[in-house]
């Protein structure tokens, strides 16, 4: 997962931005399908794995995405761009991850009506309600997995289509007043 970022850095000095950003997406979304495979009985290291996956490849494209955004403000107001970046990606993530875990807990109810959580489900001690808790679970989990792998195909739609042949901006120089 570390060498996400740096190797995104060492593609996008010789290959257009915008299709290296496209293809960190698309190795999210393969991340987040991976997901969708997931079982009851899969062991945890195949959801970690999947989990490191998604995680790397968003670094790699958010990277890129920062240094796009900070070139294009003037230096002066660098520190209010990186402000405002930063906030739009607080929420943004918060957005995403409350309208995912809406769709788990939305499929999970469907599922397991009887029973609000799965911790609620699993301290009944019947081992068919837990096992139907399990299942419920991770039917959720599944389309949560499916709906984010679904938005990073449409990030990498988007990044390859509008950031095509994107190369990052390099501040100019504020001219030096001249005195006389």
């Amino acid at each position: 997962m570390l060498a996400g970022a740096p190797l995104a850095a060492a593609l996008a000095q010789r290959l257009d931005r915008g299709r290296v950003m496209a293809g960190g997406f698309l190795v999210a979304g393969a991340g987040f399908a991976w997901l969708t495979q997931t079982r009851t009985d899969s062991p945890l290291w195949t959801v970690l794995a999947a989990s490191a996956v998604y995680a790397s490849a968003l670094v790699s494209a958010m990277t890129l995405a920062n240094e796009l955004a900070l070139a294009a403000a003037p230096p002066e107001r660098a520190g209010s761009a990186a402000a405002v970046l930063k906030s739009g990606q607080e929420l943004g993530g918060a957005l995403g991850m409350a309208l995912l875990g809406s769709i788990g807990a939305a499929v999970f109810t469907r599922e397991l009506p009887s029973h609000e959580t799965l911790g609620a489900a699993l301290a009944t001690g019947s081992p068919e309600v837990g096992r139907a808790a399990r299942e419920a679970f991770t039917a959720g989990l599944t389309w949560a997995a499916a709906g984010a792998a679904a938005v990073m195909l449409l990030a990498a739609t988007l990044s390859a289509t509008l950031l095509r042949g994107t190369r990052p901006l390099t501040p100019q120089p504020r001219p030096t007043p001249v005195r006389g």
